[in-house]
């Protein structure tokens, strides 16, 4: 029993076997072509693909008879029947490396197969799509895949490699000099990787692949850690603000933690700025994502550096992107050349800061450098050198300087902060000065003379002279002084008048210097003025929209002169004794002599003008040849005094004699013969009006004697009289 069984169990295996073999002989027999196909894929790049194919085919079916055509058949074909068999080939070739390459772009070189030695040879370009890739169709898909090879990055690739029936297809992946891989599940020979489908018993029509290529030679080094630099910046150049920025320059960034990136993407240690442009540009990610995930902790830790600095001051900042190493960077990357340059920047910015060197405002100190000052600071000295001393990061400083300003010779100055700040300022076209140039005016003006009366009760004859006194100092260069204080430190021996006006503005003399120094010269005048007449009296004001007036200017601290003077102008009204002879018989008036003295200021030009008035001419009995008798356009005369600056302290004596004309005498007496014509007049109007009074009292009592009782004579009280009549 055991035998039959056994041999119907060996007779139903032998069944199987003949059902299974004739299966796959009909199989065969059902395949409208057997070709065995050789296609090899160079990389061009990351995107580009050139595909060469050979197919040597042992058979093909045409569609268009169902005729099928053997090896023998094709070698002996019309030239005819042969294109047929081309495009019939050319359909199935096109067929599977549109299903190999699934969303790609698939060009035919040759418009049909050449047919040479036996076999067929076709040529294609391939260019992978964004979709490929897993992207967006608006990426540029060949910049961002060769940009980010160029970059370091490692770019995963699946192919569905694809044969059709009766096909036996061998895909070769020829890789270029420039490109390498990083794995793969092909057969590698050397810079080659291979995949087999065969599908000519219609078994295996697809096979995945996947490799990851990777550039051999990037322009950058993958494995650099994340590098971003601070650079902190002070703008000096515009006159009245002071621009701070912090560059925060990025030279590559960490972007393993942005989630915008492809999944076919590997990406290294970190990427190159071109990289992050390239990524921004093709929307994977933007600016305002930059910023959050890598700029952020930069600006915070700058922020903390500044407040912990010497500057001392809140900060009302901002914060940008700098266009020109991200929207308007040009070129933003070249994808054959990613580099680290320029840096992707963001800036701090805060267009008010306060510098101030030696404590004083960097607008003062510079201006005072162009006047002609010298100084040698350190990082002591200002407050600004020290904003990241103990960075954890790369840093360094700029100091732009204002137009002819040096620093060690240098009108633009940068500096670590693993060194010490230090060096001289100076100009390179500042004016010179050696000696002060100072005008000082003084205008006497004898405006009037009054007849004192009283005096004639004293036994003298005075007359009042009314006098106003007005001195003008017109400072152009002035002699460096400690009224009006300028840091030790700023070596500056004369401080002309642009220099001073900024001095004013920039509070480096203070509102209390300056009053005292106005107060000195109205003080001065006072003093010339007693001078010159002992006896006089009052207080002298200072003209504070004529000194104000005068402190206007352009402001441009990089041409500072002494061309417009500062002007320092004081005035005083007062009046002054002078002594007469007067005699009617016989009639003689005249006005004593006058010695007055006018003193020179050592540096200082001084001019002394005293006018007379109309009617009295002037003249120097003795004098000092400084002294000139002028007329000015009125027609008065005019004594003028002029003592040099290089005449210090000299003085000029003057003998003095007014001589009064016949009428002004007798204008200067006519208000005293006009009081004695009032006095008199009014003395004989009082004297008729008491005369006629008493004349109608009289009458008034005898005219009332005999009418009125007195019936009041024996009372013993007081009775009032009667008020007198109505008429």
């Amino acid at each position: 029993m055991r035998m039959p069984q056994c041999s119907m169990i060996l007779m139903l295996l032998f069944a199987s076997l003949l059902l299974i073999l004739f299966g796959s002989l009909v199989g065969a027999q059902e395949s409208d072509a057997s070709v065995e196909s050789s296609i090899d894929i160079n990389i061009v790049d990351g995107t580009t693909l050139s595909v060469e194919l050979t197919a040597d085919v042992s058979y093909i079916t045409l569609p268009a008879n169902d005729i099928r055509y053997f090896k023998t058949d094709i070698q002996q074909a019309s030239p005819e029947m042969l294109g047929a068999i081309k495009y019939a080939l050319k359909s199935d070739i096109v067929s599977q490396l549109k299903s190999s390459f699934p969303e790609c772009l698939v060009s035919s070189v040759y418009e049909l197969p050449r047919y040479e030695s036996g076999v067929f040879l076709d040529r294609y370009n391939v260019s992978l799509r964004p979709a490929f890739f897993s992207m967006n169709e608006s990426v540029s898909s060949s910049d961002v895949i060769n940009g980010l090879l160029d970059s370091g990055v490692f770019v995963n690739y699946s192919f569905s490699w694809n044969a059709m029936n009766g096909w036996n297809n061998t895909f070769t992946l020829i890789l270029s000099n420039e490109l390498g891989y990083k794995r793969t599940d092909g057969s590698v020979d050397n810079k080659e990787i291979s995949w087999d489908v065969f599908n000519g018993m219609g078994s295996n029509e697809e096979q995945m692949g996947s490799i990851t290529l990777k550039d051999m030679n990037p322009s950058t080094d993958p494995s650099k850690n994340e590098s971003v630099s601070l650079l902190f910046s002070l703008d000096c150049r515009t006159p009245n603000q002071s621009d701070m920025a912090v560059l925060l320059q990025a030279y590559r960034l960490e972007m393993k933690r942005y989630s915008c990136l492809p999944s076919v993407l590997s990406l290294p240690q970190s990427l190159p700025a071109d990289a992050v442009r390239l990524c921004a540009e093709n929307n994977l990610t933007d600016y305002e994502e930059i910023k959050t995930m890598s700029f952020d902790e930069y600006v915070t830790y700058s922020l903390n550096a500044l407040q912990k600095s010497s500057f001392n001051q809140s900060f009302n900042y901002s914060f940008t992107f700098d266009a020109a190493t991200t929207i308007n960077c040009s070129p933003a990357f070249n994808v054959t050349n990613m580099e680290e340059q320029p840096p992707v920047t963001g800036l701090i910015t805060d267009s008010f800061v306060k510098v101030s060197l030696f404590n004083v405002s960097a607008r003062a100190f510079f201006g005072l450098i162009n006047a002609g000052g010298e100084s040698e600071v350190s990082s002591e000295s200002v407050n600004f050198a020290d904003v990241f001393d103990n960075s954890r990061y790369p840093s360094s400083s700029t100091l732009r300087l204002p137009d002819h300003v040096l620093f060690n010779d240098q009108n633009e100055v940068t500096w670590n902060h693993s060194s010490d700040f230090s060096g001289v300022f100076n100009s390179d076209e500042s004016l010179e000065y050696s000696s002060q140039q100072v005008n000082c005016n003084y205008e006497i003006d004898v405006k009037s003379t009054d007849l004192n009366l009283l005096s004639f009760f004293t036994g003298k004859t005075e007359v009042n002279l009314g006098i106003g006194f007005e001195k003008n100092r017109e400072i152009q260069v002035l002699s460096r002084s400690s009224e009006l204080s300028i840091p030790e430190d700023i070596d500056l021996s004369f401080v002309n008048a642009d220099a001073f006006r900024l001095c004013v503005e920039e509070r480096v003399f203070t509102d209390e210097e300056i009053n005292d120094f106005i107060i000195k010269h109205e003080t001065l005048l006072e003093n010339t003025s007693r001078r010159l007449f002992p006896s006089i009296k009052g207080s002298a004001a200072n003209d504070q929209d004529t000194f104000e007036d005068s402190l206007e200017w352009t402001g441009n601290i990089s041409s500072m002169d002494a061309e417009d003077p500062v002007v320092l102008r004081q005035c005083m009204e007062s009046t002054a004794p002078l002594s007469c002879q007067f005699k009617l018989f016989p009639p003689q008036f005249s006005f004593e002599a006058q010695n007055l003295t006018f003193v020179g200021v050592a540096e200082e030009t001084v001019m002394y003008n005293m006018t007379f008035p109309k009617g009295v001419s002037v003249s120097v009995l003795s004098s000092s040849q400084e002294v000139k008798m002028l007329t000015d356009s009125d027609g008065r005369d005019l004594l003028s005094v002029r003592l040099n600056a290089s005449e210090n302290g000299k003085v000029a004596s003057v003998l003095l004699l007014m001589k009064p004309s016949l009428l002004y005498i007798i204008g200067l007496f006519i208000p005293c013969i006009i009081s004695v014509i009032i006095t008199f007049i009014l003395f004989i109007v009082v004297y008729i009006i008491r005369k006629k009074r008493n004349t109608f009292r009289q009458n008034h009592h005898h005219g009332s004697a005999g009418d009125e009782p007195e019936e009041y004579e024996n009372e013993a009280y007081y009775v009032p009289p009667k008020p007198p009549s109505k008429r």
